[in-house]
């Protein structure tokens, strides 16, 4: 009864959800949450965070804190969204007892996203009448349609905040380091960050500007620089371009074009590879002759057919164990974890982000549990096709006709331990993405590439997509050179009527190398105009992820992936 009085007026609320309330529906979001103890001492509690719908959980996790007397806390934290409709955050004292709670709806609009980083109202204003202005009536109207402003006067400081934005403008002061370092991670992480030099510092991502240069690659994404929040330049960013007639192919390369830990991990990753309908189909018609034509051939040969009450469930229990043999001859009897890591970096920077995806394969029935660095947010989950196949099977089930058990999809806590079920041959997929410092980057001077990364690359190419090739480097050390226009180029793939769908024959059969991946589908050349790149191959994980007590057979590619300045 006393800890319950002192735990009483104990209070957390949910504070923004995604970026001012606005998510999409996938990637990590961020929720801020505001916890409190106004106890006369201090105390334990888990924090408890659940994306829900009325059927089921999706995400559970559980963060373990500490309070002082009296202590309010703001916490910004990671949640990997998935179909729920409901963000519920549960402060749960010592006890087991549940002090406070506050949950909140989620709405995912499908408007493209403008984050304007400004100082002033009257500065605000101006980039969000600039965005929205358009020369004709109905190009306004197209604008309002599509896009959605939103101002904020205090930058986050974290990058899982601007998830949401297509667009990130900085038109105001950022003092913070941490809400500069997150504004750049999320260029790095594939964003577009534009700067209004007039209104933001001056040394904000400096070493990006380049007079004229327009867009300019940080990491995986962009930087660009404008004269002022509310000039022609900004204008002219938002303006939507003219219809053109685009090639029917355009979608699916555009789709495609990019190096992704996924497309990564479904080319080297442990696959199940079991028989074809083809063989099914053949296999079925011999067991069919020869039980219904030379097994009766036989007994009435020897003038027994009633026999057939026990050769028929024979020859069937035969063949079962002959498919199931066959099916699962060669398979794996040790847990499996692959780490399939792609790191993009840029030659003006030492900060590199990663996206680092686990999958984690099983011989038997088991739960398992996968631990991975603090440092890591969780930014996608999936799992074998296969594995649900008996929940679908329970619908049709008039006698089990219900909704499934409220078992959380994804389930983690403070500490980065994630909770696996897994099925007899199957897998689970998790991503997560980290960010990352190195002693240097890789730098293309007067023709000879230096590697300062810290990093050793078993191999190693530069591709030049304006001319469709690549040239091969071979090992470059840490601190090592090489000169890539001494070797001869080879030729990416070109062909855009070329089938881009992945399929088994496709999977990497042995040994890893560069130029098979970047002639796999895995890998489509059909990218438009980009500066050159470096790509960088080691089998020495970035994040060691682990399996708790289970020894797997591990197996790790990581591509270092580095966009280039200079003249070839």
């Amino acid at each position: 009864m006393l800890l319950a009085a002192l735990c009483s007026s104990a209070e957390v609320h949910i504070r923004e959800t995604g970026l001012k309330g606005y998510m999409r529906g996938y990637g990590p979001a961020r929720l801020k949450i505001e916890i409190s103890n106004p106890a006369s001492q201090s105390q334990d509690f888990l924090l408890r965070l659940t994306e829900t719908n009325a059927r089921a959980t999706f995400f559970h996790a559980d963060y373990k804190m500490h309070l002082n007397a009296g202590e309010s806390r703001q916490l910004e934290l990671p949640v990997l969204l998935g179909q729920g409709q409901r963000l519920r955050v549960e402060q749960i004292n010592a006890s087991g007892i549940i002090v406070s709670s506050d949950e909140e709806q989620i709405i995912f609009d499908q408007s493209e996203l403008i984050a304007v980083v400004c100082s002033t109202p009257s500065t605000c204003k101006a980039v969000s009448d600039s965005i929205r202005s358009g020369i004709t009536v109905e190009e306004q109207n197209e604008k309002e349609q599509q896009l959605r402003i939103v101002l904020l006067l205090e930058a986050p400081q974290t990058w899982f905040a601007y998830t949401p934005a297509r667009s990130v403008i900085v038109a105001g002061p950022v003092e913070q380091p941490a809400a500069r370092d997150a504004i750049a991670n999320y260029a790095r992480f594939g964003g577009d960050v534009i700067v209004a030099t007039s209104e933001a510092p001056h040394d904000f991502l400096a070493q990006y500007r380049i007079a004229g240069a327009g867009k300019v690659p940080i990491g995986n994404g962009t930087v660009r620089f404008v004269g002022s929040a509310a000039g022609p330049e900004m204008k002219a960013i938002f303006t939507p371009e003219k219809p053109r007639k685009r090639n029917p192919w355009d979608i699916a390369i555009t789709f495609q074009a990019t190096i992704s830990s996924s497309a990564l991990l479904q080319w080297t990753g442990t696959e199940f590879v079991f028989p074809k309908l083809r063989w099914v189909i053949g296999w079925m018609v011999i067991y069919t002759l020869i039980i219904g034509v030379v097994n009766f051939f036989v007994l009435r040969r020897m003038g027994r057919v009633e026999m057939g009450w026990i050769t028929v469930p024979v020859i069937a229990a035969c063949f079962a164990l002959l498919f199931y043999g066959i099916s699962v001859r060669g398979k794996m009897t040790r847990f499996v974890l692959d780490e399939a890591t792609v790191c993009w970096m840029d030659s003006k920077s030492t900060v590199g982000v990663a996206e680092n995806r686990f999958r984690v394969a099983s011989p038997q029935v088991r739960d398992v549990v996968l631990h991975v660095p603090t440092s890591s947010v969780m930014s996608a989950s999936a799992h074998d096709p296969l594995f649900r196949a008996s929940d679908a099977a329970t619908i049709w089930d008039d006698e089990k006709r219900r909704p499934p058990s409220n078992v959380p999809d994804i389930v983690m806590d403070s500490a980065q331990h994630v909770p696996l079920e897994m099925l007899r041959l199957s897998f689970r997929d998790i991503e997560f993405k980290t960010v990352h410092s190195f002693p240097g980057t890789v730098r293309l001077e007067d023709g000879v590439l230096r590697n300062g990364t810290g990093q050793t690359f078993e191999q190693a190419v530069l591709v030049d997509f304006d001319s469709r090739q690549f040239y091969d480097l071979g090992r470059l050390p840490d601190g090592g050179e090489a000169h890539p226009f001494s070797v001869s180029a080879q030729k990416l793939r070109t062909d855009p009527h070329a089938n881009f769908r992945f399929n088994s024959s496709d999977h990497l059969q042995n040994a890893f190398s560069l130029a098979g991946f970047l002639n796999s589908e895995s890998f489509v050349s059909s990218f438009s105009a980009k500066p050159l790149t470096f790509i960088g191959f080691t089998d020495q994980p970035l994040v060691q992820g682990e399996l708790e007590r289970i020894n797997p057979v591990r197996k790790t590619y990581t591509l270092y992936v580095v966009t280039l300045e200079g003249p070839k």
